[in-house]
C-alpha cells in the first residue's frame, strides 16, 4: 500500500516524492526485497545489496486495466509457486484461478458509470470515481484503473501469500449493478431483516462472495472471489482470502482439511476506498486429507 500510494503521487505529481529511506536497516531490506526500490526508481540504500533479493518474493507489480499485461505478470506467481508447492496441477489452477480473480477485481473496481450505482452508495461512488474532474484538474490516465499485486512464499511451510489492491470504487458499490441478478437470487433465497432497505456495504460483500458458491446467477461475472475461496475449501490443505473494501471486510479461513470453516462479513467504522484482497496458500491438500485438484 506504501508503494501504491508513492506511485500515485508520482503519476500525479512526478517529483513530489524523493525516495528517502526508513532509518531502520531491517525496513530498507524488507522493502527492498519487495522491490520498492525497483518498482519506484528510487536508488537502493548504501546499506543494501541492489542484487540480493530473496528468491521467495513475489516482488510488486502493477497495471492498468485487464490487460496481457496482467496475465503476463501474474506467471511470477507460477514460477515462485511451482518450486514451493512441487504440483504442477495445482499451481496451474491456482495460477488460473488469480488470472480470473484479478480480472474480476478490477472490473468490479472501475468498470461501471456513476450513474449506473443502483444504491446509496452512489455518493461514496460519485466522491471516489471522479474527484479530479470535478476539481478542474486533467486526469491522468495511468491513475486511472490501476493495480498492484506483491507476495511471499515459504517452502519449508509449503505456504504462499498474495495481496492485491485498487483504489477504485470498491466492490460493494459497484457489484449490485455488475451482478445484480446474482445478488437478488440470493438475497430472495437468504432474506435481509428488512428487505425494504439498501443492503449495507457488509450484506453486499458477503453475497458477492456467497452468490456464486451457492450457484446463484449465470455467466462470468462474480467468479473471481468464489474461485479463491473455493481452491483453498476444496483443494489446499489450508488457507484463507480475506476482503477489505468499502466499509465491509469479509474473511473465510480454513484451519486444515479435516477443520471447520470460518467465513464471516462485517462493518467497518471507516470506508477503505478501493480493495484489498489477501490470498494465503498451504497445499495441495494429500488426496488422504480429501479433496481434488486436478
Amino acid at each position: 500500500m506504501l508503494t501504491a500510494q508513492i506511485e500515485r503521487c508520482i503519476l500525479r505529481r512526478p517529483g513530489s516524492i524523493n525516495g528517502y529511506s526508513p532509518v531502520e536497516v531491517g525496513a530498507c531490506r524488507m522493502l527492498h526485497g519487495f522491490g520498492f526500490y525497483k518498482h519506484l526508481k528510487f536508488n537502493t540504500p548504501r546499506l543494501i545489496d541492489p542484487d540480493a533479493h530473496p528468491e521467495d518474493a513475489i516482488t510488486i507489480r502493477s497495471g492498468v486495466g485487464a490487460s496481457s499485461g496482467m496475465s503476463e505478470n501474474l506467471e511470477v506467481v507460477a514460477r515462485v509457486a511451482l518450486p514451493v508447492f512441487n504440483d504442477e496441477a495445482f499451481v496451474e489452477k491456482l495460477h488460473a484461478t488469480l488470472n480470473e480473480a484479478m480480472t474480476n477485481i478490477v472490473g468490479h473496481a472501475y468498470n461501471a458509470e456513476p450513474n449506473s450505482v443502483p444504491y446509496a452508495n452512489r455518493a461514496h461512488f460519485d466522491n471516489l470515481q471522479l474527484p479530479l474532474a470535478r476539481s478542474g484538474v486533467v486526469t491522468i490516465p495511468q491513475l486511472q484503473h490501476r493495480w498492484w499485486f506483491a507476495g511471499t512464499a515459504n517452502d519449508s511451510d509449503p505456504q504462499i501469500h498474495i495481496c492485491a489492491l485498487d483504489h477504485g470504487t470498491g466492490v460493494p458499490a459497484v457489484a449490485p449493478f455488475t451482478m445484480s441478478s446474482a445478488l437478488e437470487e440470493f438475497w430472495a433465497a437468504n432474506p435481509r431483516k428488512d428487505p425494504s432497505r439498501n443492503p449495507t456495504d457488509a450484506e453486499v460483500l458477503e453475497a458477492v462472495a456467497r452468490a456464486r458458491r451457492e450457484g446463484f446467477g449465470t455467466g462470468r461475472r462474480g467468479q473471481g472471489f468464489p474461485n479463491m475461496i473455493g481452491l483453498v475449501e476444496d483443494a489446499a490443505a489450508r488457507g484463507s482470502v480475506t476482503v477489505l473494501s468499502g466499509e465491509a471486510l469479509y474473511e473465510f479461513r480454513l484451519l486444515g482439511p479435516n477443520s471447520a470453516k470460518l467465513e464471516r462479513c462485517f462493518a467497518l467504522r471507516n470506508r477503505f476506498a478501493g480493495t484489498v484482497v489477501e490470498w494465503d496458500i498451504s497445499g495441495p491438500r494429500s488426496p488422504r486429507e480429501g479433496g481434488q485438484h486436478d
